[in-house]
């Protein structure tokens, strides 16, 4: 309204008088003793609100008196009630078309969904008879140790205390692994997940507010159900020796289940049966890895609850067991001793590494002689 331009010679009214816009304004101006440009601009737009006012309360008379209101004749009490009834009635013949419409297309997808799931199973069917009859016999997954392996190429430490690395194949060392260890552990990369570990929501984890939405304690309820279903099924093929989860957020890291056996051919029996199945919609792959010092891959600072990186570390940070069967500890000296209860040799570097710890023995035992002699 203040955009548009009235003429000076504009008629307003002004105590049942008729005045000029400019006449007006120097009316008004009459009134004040000290007059600015500020005043002289709150006068304009004074008079230029009661000109817009009178000239829409013409438009309003100009309306009514163009178009005058009919009344309404008096209307009896039975009109009313078949006025009503009729408009429910349509309101309830739209409410059975809509429901009629959804429960059409609820039994369509009801029933693209059962043919889906029919021919997943049949499909499943047709693979575990396959696999039946074939019987392949899984080897462990282990690479052949190279002349170099010792001398030229340096291992990665990431690798040899986790069985992972953040690299994979573009890593410059080494994640090679020896053809005589004994692989009892088994590594389900990415097998586990909960409401907090999509990758969605680690993109801005600090300022992200879905993460409020969830308590820790449904986190742990969510483990525990997950513990008590997996941890049933993996016993059915062996002594387990330990069960971790990964709480890394890191790819690599992320959802990773690490399982050891007491023996390898237990770890066997599980990889053949466990690989390429499915659990909880998804697809679980599962490889042989050589770790078996849990203390070095879980972080020590973890343990201690000071670890500065959080979740984002490069060594294991895993859920708490709910039933404490399992300990993190070194457990490869428990292959050593079912080795040699056996009646194995023991490997060159071994002998090696036996013959200098006698030898730095002797030499503190001369040493101490010489020192007690002198005294």
């Amino acid at each position: 309204m203040s955009n548009l331009k009235i003429s000076p010679e504009a008629l307003v009214h002004h105590n049942n008088l008729e005045y000029k816009f400019k006449d007006l304004i120097n009316l008004f101006l009459k009134s004040y003793t000290n007059v600015n440009h500020s005043v002289y601009r709150k006068i304009v737009k004074k008079v230029s609100r009661k000109y817009f006012r009178q000239q829409k309360a013409l438009k309003k008379e100009q309306l009514e008196e163009a178009f005058p209101r009919v009344e309404s004749r008096p209307v009896d009490e039975c009109e009313l009630e078949l006025i009503e009834r009729e408009k429910e009635h349509k309101l309830w013949l739209e409410r059975e078309n809509l429901a009629q419409l959804n429960w059409k297309a609820n039994k369509e997808r009801n029933e693209k969904i059962l043919l889906k799931v029919k021919e997943k199973e049949k499909r499943l069917e047709a693979i575990s008879l396959s696999k039946q009859s074939l019987k392949v016999n899984v080897t462990p997954l282990c690479y052949v140790k190279p002349a170099f392996y010792q001398q030229d190429w340096q291992r990665c430490s990431y690798f040899a205390k986790t069985g992972v690395c953040k690299y994979a194949n573009l890593c410059s060392k080494s994640h090679l692994i020896s053809s005589n260890e004994i692989l009892t552990t088994l590594i389900f990369p990415g097998m586990y997940s909960h409401m907090l570990m999509g990758y969605e929501l680690l993109k801005n984890d600090q300022n992200n507010d879905e993460s409020l939405e969830y308590d820790e304690n449904d986190i742990l309820d969510n483990f525990k159900n997950f513990y008590d279903d997996v941890v049933k099924k993996l016993k059915t093929y062996g002594k387990l020796i330990q069960f971790l989860v990964c709480s890394n957020y890191l790819r690599h890291l992320r959802g990773n289940v690490y399982v050891q056996y007491e023996k390898e051919c237990e770890a066997k029996a599980a990889f053949q049966d466990l690989n390429g199945r499915f659990y909880a919609g998804k697809q679980v792959f599962c490889y042989f890895s050589h770790v078996k010092n849990w203390q070095n891959a879980v972080c020590s600072k973890f343990l201690h609850n000071c670890c500065d990186k959080n979740r984002l570390c490069n060594y294991l940070h895993v859920f708490a067991d709910p039933y404490n069967e399992f300990e993190i500890r070194d457990q490869s000296y428990m292959i050593k001793k079912t080795e040699y209860s056996l009646g194995a040799w023991s490997s060159d570097d071994e002998k090696s590494l036996s013959s200098k710890e006698n030898f730095v023995k002797k030499e503190r035992k001369k040493r101490r002689k010489r020192s007690r002699s002198k005294s």
